[in-house]
């Protein structure tokens, strides 16, 4: 353009970006958008993308372990923009949005979130506290539904979403007091004091969590302990220092002028040892359908090799949750015991049903 300003009369400007257009652009139109297509389905290529995303998560790793509202709102804003670039830039094009697809699934269920949390499944889990912060504010769930279900498309460990969702949807229906909580509180409808190793051993909580809980209890002022003030409880007391031989009693003079009493006072061994409970059930679910898959293939094919029978199961339930193939082969081996299958006697790697 400086050459045609320097050299040329201004009035051959446009034509002659009009021609160069036509020559290098529309004239090669075909062309570019047939190497467009091999890129876009190029595997490395998507690679190209992924960074945008990892950064942008990165800056709130530390945070967002315990932040759901702020990796879902990220996750979504990361989502939209590739979306946009799809729209304005790529016409939709369907090669573009495999692409973004393949890219949002992958950042979603792994990432520097993941990796800090020791856990696959976290995106999940945090998909489904999002939910249930909504829920409990009433009236935005409805706007939200359509931007929930796109994460939730994009989320491998469904089931992981379904148990805690279910667990979240229970605690809110006993109005915010736990089931632990409840359990010490409905003591009292017996003695009017007790020991804390009298309560303990009623309960049957194990040790450490019915001191966080009993702790928690005593934090609310509903009960009391006459070798605990309130000035102890203020100043950095903690669940460790509550011994066995201490009386715990009814605050008969309790008063609060909230109409509503919030009993969740943070405990985090108990939110804790509940999401480690809630994990492990979500295991032994999985090996239960894994066996019953298995058992499902075995008995249509009667015979069918090992390496087919994994492929098969992983066919099967990928739609439900990421499967592992140790935790497959474990279920093999567990079915081989129970006489269910067979390793076939005459042909390696063959398995047979036993009816």
């Amino acid at each position: 353009m400086r050459r045609v300003e320097s050299y040329l009369h201004s009035s051959t400007l446009a034509p002659l970006i009009e021609k160069l257009e036509q020559i290098f652009i529309l004239d090669q139109l075909e062309a570019i958008y047939t190497e467009a297509k091999t890129l876009l389905c190029d595997e490395n290529y998507s690679e190209n993308f992924r960074p945008k995303a990892i950064k942008f998560i990165e800056r709130i790793s530390a945070t967002a372990i315990d932040a759901p509202t702020e990796y879902v709102k990220l996750v979504l804003k990361i989502h939209n923009e590739f979306f946009k670039v799809a729209q304005n830039f790529f016409n939709n094009d369907e090669h573009f949005i495999a692409v973004v697809d393949k890219i949002c699934r992958n950042f979603i269920n792994n990432n520097v979130l993941t990796e800090a949390a020791d856990n696959a499944r976290k995106p999940a889990e945090l998909l489904a506290r999002y939910c249930d912060i909504l829920l409990r504010k009433g009236s935005e769930i409805e706007q939200e539904v359509d931007q929930i279900m796109i994460v939730f498309d994009y989320v491998k460990d469904k089931d992981v979403f379904e148990k805690f969702y279910h667990r979240m949807l229970f605690k809110r229906l006993l109005c915010n007091v736990s089931i632990y909580q409840m359990g010490i509180l409905l003591l009292f409808n017996k003695l009017s004091s007790w020991t804390v190793e009298q309560m303990q051993d009623e309960t049957q909580i194990k040790i450490d969590l019915f001191l966080q809980v009993l702790y928690s209890l005593l934090k609310s002022k509903l009960i009391k302990c006459y070798e605990i003030n309130d000035d102890q409880l203020d100043k950095g007391f903690n669940a460790s220092y509550i011994k066995m031989n201490y009386t715990i009693h009814i605050n008969e003079n309790f008063r609060s002028k909230k109409t509503r009493l919030n009993l969740n006072v943070p405990c985090k061994s108990v939110e804790q040892q509940d999401t480690e409970n809630l994990y492990r059930t979500i295991d032994d679910d999985r090996r239960t359908i894994i066996q019953a898959a298995i058992v499902r293939i075995m008995k249509a094919r009667l015979t069918l090799k090992y390496a087919l029978l994994v492929q098969e199961v992983i066919q099967q339930l990928s739609s439900r949750f990421e499967l592992r193939i140790p935790m497959i082969k474990k279920c093999i081996d567990i079915l081989i015991e129970k006489e269910y299958i067979e390793r076939h006697p005459n042909e390696y790697g063959m398995l047979r049903y036993l009816a």
